[in-house]
């Protein structure tokens, strides 16, 4: 976590008047991710969200996973910062956070959210691994080349 704590005033510069927001690569001890699914899209999401007026960084990434997943976390390492820019929307400063689970995916609980309505951990060499985002997937590529 104190990787993150050291990057949050940098991040907070550069991002400036516009939105921080946290996504969390949750890897299992079997080398499994996390994603969450969210009802109204086809695409698998990472839990996470925004970093809320006078909240840390660290506070809204273990907030954010806490509501999203029902999960606490205890370890948090920056992988990957993301300049999105949300069609109709303001430009978004995305920060992808990896946390390293210390349990296999098979024991691992996970209370949703109302806001998704499934989750299910994926095999991060599987040749079945969902398509996501572009972003996502350069977040994954360096979280993979930290965690294996």
């Amino acid at each position: 976590m104190n990787t993150l704590i050291a990057l949050e005033k940098q991040l907070k510069e550069y991002a400036g008047e516009h939105p921080l927001s946290v996504k969390g690569i949750i890897i299992t001890a079997d080398h499994k991710v996390l994603l969450l699914h969210r009802p109204d899209q086809i695409r698998w999401d990472l839990p996470g969200g925004g970093v809320d007026d006078g909240e840390t960084l660290v506070e809204a990434y273990t907030r954010e996973i806490q509501e999203e997943t029902g999960m606490t976390i205890d370890n948090a390492e920056p992988v990957y910062t993301y300049l999105r820019i949300v069609p109709d929307k303001k430009i978004k400063l995305i920060q992808y956070v990896l946390t390293r689970h210390t349990a296999d995916s098979s024991t691992i609980k996970v209370t949703l959210s109302k806001e998704h309505d499934s989750y299910q951990f994926f095999d991060l060499e599987d040749e079945n691994f969902p398509i996501l985002i572009t972003s996502y997937q350069e977040a994954f590529k360096r979280a993979k080349e930290t965690f294996l």
